[in-house]
């Protein structure tokens, strides 16, 4: 990733009323670290596009399902980061 380039989060799941919970990927002295968390884009009075983590009681349903459907897809990331570790490890030992 250049200096340019803005990070990405590698899924994002979109509910109504622009509520989205976008999941990050970071790694850090060769350990893999996820985070996640909702959010809601709205425009303000001039028109540009703006993002809040407040959410009204109607929205917390929406919001609930998608951070449900973040949690099981960070389940499996790790859980497939943890098999590659393993398989790594165990390539390097009988190498």
């Amino acid at each position: 990733m250049t200096s340019l380039t803005k990070p990405r989060p590698v899924q994002e799941f979109r509910g109504l009323g622009n509520i989205k919970v976008a999941v990050w990927k970071r790694e850090y002295e060769g350990r893999v670290f996820y985070s996640y968390g909702p959010e809601r884009g709205y425009k303000d009075k001039k028109g540009n596009w703006k993002s809040t983590s407040s959410f009204s009681p109607e929205e917390w349903e929406v919001v609930n399902s998608l951070l449900a459907q973040a949690r099981s897809y960070v389940e499996a990331a790790m859980a497939k980061d943890a098999t590659r570790q393993a398989e790594a490890e165990e390539a390097e030992q009988t190498a």
